[in-house]
């Protein structure tokens, strides 16, 4: 404490000295953001997972957002084997080293235009998203939607 009491009258007149006036100085605050506002608009959570994981975390904001749902399906399903991360030539790794890899889907999500915010999850392979979300995003209309992604790591 005796320290600080001997230290802090040092201070003070540094601090006055670098000053150019016998003012004290105004700080403006930056005006911050308003806080987005609802616009009523409807959402929807878009999503894919294999093991459930990314499910689970959709739910949830379908709860929460009082959203509706629709999950991207491949048109042929994803096996253990097709997931095995440790062999080089399995689907997934295939599919993630080739950048023009599409694989398809099931259906479209036809009622997207009745959307205003579009949460989109997915499991992360590879560090990446997957392919198929690739093929959901080039074959949807995302314009004028506000795009939530979301992903999950199990």
């Amino acid at each position: 404490m005796w320290l600080l009491s001997m230290i802090l009258p040092g201070l003070l007149l540094t601090s006055n000295a670098c000053s150019t006036t016998d003012e004290p100085m105004k700080i403006e605050e930056p005006t911050p953001a308003p806080d987005p506002q609802p616009t009523g608009g409807r959402a929807l959570v878009v999503y894919f997972s294999c093991t459930n994981t990314t499910k689970g975390i959709a739910d949830r904001i379908v709860e929460a957002a009082d959203a509706t749902t629709w999950r991207i399906e491949p048109e042929v399903a994803y096996t253990s084997e097709d997931l095995n991360y440790n062999n080089s030539s399995s689907r997934a790794n295939r599919e993630q080293n080739d950048p023009s890899a599409r694989p398809a889907i099931k259906g479209k999500c036809e009622n997207l235009a009745d959307y205003d915010v579009v949460f989109l999850g997915y499991p992360i392979w590879w560090g990446k998203a997957p392919k198929v979300i690739f093929t959901f995003l080039e074959s949807h209309d995302l314009a004028g939607k506000t795009v939530v992604p979301f992903c999950t790591s199990h």
